[in-house]
């Protein structure tokens, strides 16, 4: 093969794949239409689906690692002031994050039919409401020292807004290849721009004394390398727009997702913002690193089933009875996961956090400890998303966050007197509260119950609530290492519970399913390489 059809076609090893051939003589236009071509996905899109979940789970563990070696190294390369301002910029870039995508690389992936005019359409307003939102935040830089009361601010968030054009010039190519279900292709290319965001960091943290500016570089690799390989390995190529009209037509499904995450940046970056005015940029950092240390597990559960689980919803959205199983399926993966990390972040905590951060990271612990009994609700509702999206339904996603916002908010103003623990626990008492009114919002006028959802959350969610306060007692009267020790049996405890539930619970039945496919899977796959090695 050229080196032009190994560019083009990478070739993604997924059963019944619809391999492309060779494609030296094809006009674009030809490419094109193949990239966009996406039928070929609802055969066996059942094993699809579950492998996806498989390598989305593997890269994110491998996104995990790389994530907790960066945190491991430069928490001893950096201050936590340092982190304190990447954070302080990085609540305003969220901001204006929220309006940069549009919702668009969702819509890419949820619509039934898409067309070359559409595409291009998204991919041009896309970039040019990223490079938009750039200029209008180096016209706000110079005001932003009267927020934070830092003059290092200004420059540093020009900075890191110039990025958002650069990673929007990846973002319909991403989702073409989300679309057609190349989980490989697209996991590879995540990890392959972590990995050089995180060795050009800590080789200028190490080597130099930029001191912040080694995580603002880390920012610009990532965007950038990820944008270039999405293009690379994605052959679709922009064209002219000959029809604005249908490219408008569209925008409503991506504009009230874009309306959500306004909304919902009010409780995301929010305490980000009166944890820094009120303790300044070293409380900040103790806060955000407790939050990112929070983030891992959380994206490792919700990142690969989303991943997953919202083409094949949306591919199977007007079948009523395969899109209720693959959601509950989805649902209660995510919860037993979430609720044993939850269990197990709460309580070995004392041990989490020094062995992570270091020595003098006391307040992070406290912080930490606040913040993830809340992973009991926020992942769980985090799926509602895939109702919302799949359906096309993001006018009640949008509502549904005019709601949230308002109580996240109240909870972190109240908790403000107490510094960033207080802000932590308002935080997972109010997505305790919100928890049962977000899922009876999203599953009305479906197939799904409350009844359903409560039958999935409630088990694990037990389980956790006992395993949780039990393992913090033991590693409270208990050194480092047997706390290590602790911290491992409290796991395999959870996990053999986690496999009685799907095994005896017949509401995990989809999840049972789903677990025996792969491990025959990967068995019959074990047995191949054997019977080739002989």
């Amino acid at each position: 093969m050229s080196f032009k059809n190994a560019r083009f076609y990478l070739r993604d090893n997924h059963p019944g794949y619809n391999m492309t051939p060779p494609t030296d003589r094809l006009p674009q236009a030809e490419i094109n239409r193949r990239a966009l071509d996406s039928e070929h996905v609802l055969e066996n899109l059942g094993a699809r689906t579950v492998n996806g979940s498989a390598l989305a789970l593997g890269a994110q563990l491998t996104r995990m690692v790389l994530q907790f070696l960066s945190t491991f190294i430069l928490a001893r390369l950096l201050a936590p002031a340092d982190f304190g301002l990447l954070a302080m910029a990085g609540t305003v870039t969220a901001f204006v994050g929220a309006f940069t995508d549009l919702g668009l690389q969702t819509a890419t992936v949820q619509r039934k039919d898409i067309d070359q005019n559409l595409v291009s359409g998204f991919l041009i307003v896309g970039v040019g409401v990223a490079a938009g939102m750039a200029l209008l935040l180096f016209a706000f830089a110079p005001f932003s020292v009267l927020v934070f009361d830092d003059d290092r601010i200004p420059l540093l968030l020009m900075i890191v807004a110039a990025s958002l054009p650069v990673g929007a010039l990846g973002a319909q190519h991403s989702a073409l290849l989300t679309r057609q279900m190349r989980w490989l292709t697209l996991h590879s290319i995540g990890l392959f721009s972590q990995l050089l965001g995180l060795i050009a960091a800590v080789a200028l943290a190490a080597w130099t004394d930029i001191g912040y500016w080694a995580l603002v570089v880390q920012i610009w690799v990532n965007a950038g390398v990820s944008s270039m390989l999405a293009w690379l390995m994605c052959p679709w190529r922009p064209s002219r727009i000959t029809d604005w009209g249908s490219v408008r037509g569209a925008l409503g499904f991506g504009l009230n997702l874009t309306g959500f995450a306004f909304a919902n940046y009010f409780h995301r970056q929010l305490d980000n913002v009166l944890v820094g005015w009120k303790g300044g940029a070293t409380e900040l950092g103790y806060y955000s690193r407790a939050y990112s240390l929070l983030l891992l597990p959380l994206n490792l559960v919700n990142g690969p089933l989303s991943s997953a689980l919202l083409p094949a919803l949306s591919r199977v959205q007007n079948d009523p009875v395969r899109w209720r199983e693959a959601y509950l399926t989805g649902l209660s993966a995510v919860t037993i996961v979430s609720a044993g990390i939850s269990a197990v972040l709460f309580g070995g905590s004392k041990v989490i956090i020094p062995l992570i951060f270091g020595p003098g990271w006391d307040d992070a612990r406290l912080i930490f400890s606040a913040l993830a009994p809340c992973m009991l609700a926020t992942t769980p509702m985090n799926t509602t998303a895939w109702i919302y999206m799949s359906l096309g339904r993001t006018d009640l996603l949008l509502r549904w966050a005019l709601i949230a916002s308002p109580t996240y908010a109240v909870a972190f103003v109240i908790g403000l007197p107490a510094g960033g623990f207080g802000v932590a626990l308002g935080y997972t008492i109010a997505a305790t509260l919100l928890m049962l009114p977000c899922f009876w919002m999203a599953t009305r006028r479906t197939t799904i119950s409350m009844r359903d959802v409560v039958a999935v959350l409630a088990p694990p969610t037990v389980v956790a609530i006992l395993l949780g306060p039990a393992l913090e007692q033991v590693c409270a009267r208990v050194g480092f290492v047997p706390g290590l020790v602790a911290i491992f049996v409290a796991g395999v405890l959870y996990a053999a519970a986690s496999v009685i539930m799907i095994v005896w619970l017949p509401q995990y039945g989809g999840l049972k399913a789903m677990s025996s496919k792969t491990l025959s899977r990967v068995q019959h796959k074990l047995v191949a390489l054997r019977g080739g090695a002989r």
